[in-house]
């Protein structure tokens, strides 16, 4: 049902389906130029994994097509849900920034990422945000399944060799 939400949002939102993969990009290279600094409390994870929890299937030799796909198909829902939880009822910036950036940076370091990433999330929350109060849940969905969905494309394609971020 996500998935059809999905095809039907991106109708009537496709600039920010567009958006999606420039904003990934630009988290790349935003990413690459943090880890240049060689900070090592930006490095820091829990457990020292470093890396998305729910993307470490991907890099298994017997699973990763499955599992792949299945979580393509579930994307979309996570996206909203997501979404529904961290964006519903903002009606201003502070309550944007306090709960729909700062905790969905937060909540994405409990899937085992550096800190480095999760300032990043803290900063695609806050466009996120941003995206919600202009227009609403329905064009923040878009951009965020949109950008999963392009990130997991990524991560498949690039399976076993590290991008460096």
């Amino acid at each position: 049902m996500a998935v059809t939400l999905l095809a039907r949002s991106v109708a009537h939102y496709p600039l920010f389906a567009l958006a999606a993969p420039v904003l990934l990009a630009a988290g790349v290279l935003f990413n690459m130029r943090l880890k240049r600094l060689e900070l090592a409390w930006l490095e820091w994870s829990p457990f020292g994994s470093r890396a998305n929890l729910m993307l470490r299937p991907v890099q298994w030799r017997w699973v990763w097509l499955p599992y792949t796909l299945a979580l393509a198909f579930a994307m979309p829902l996570l996206a909203f849900m997501e979404e529904w939880i961290f964006r519903a009822g903002t009606t201003n910036w502070v309550r944007g920034l306090l709960w729909g950036a700062l905790t969905f940076g937060l909540a994405h370091l409990l899937s085992l990422v550096s800190v480095r990433m999760m300032v990043y999330m803290t900063l695609v929350g806050a466009l996120f945000v941003e995206v919600y109060m202009a227009a609403g849940l329905l064009a923040v969905f878009v951009l965020h399944a949109v950008y999963n969905l392009t990130a997991l494309t990524v991560v498949v394609v690039t399976r076993g060799r590290p991008l460096n971020v």
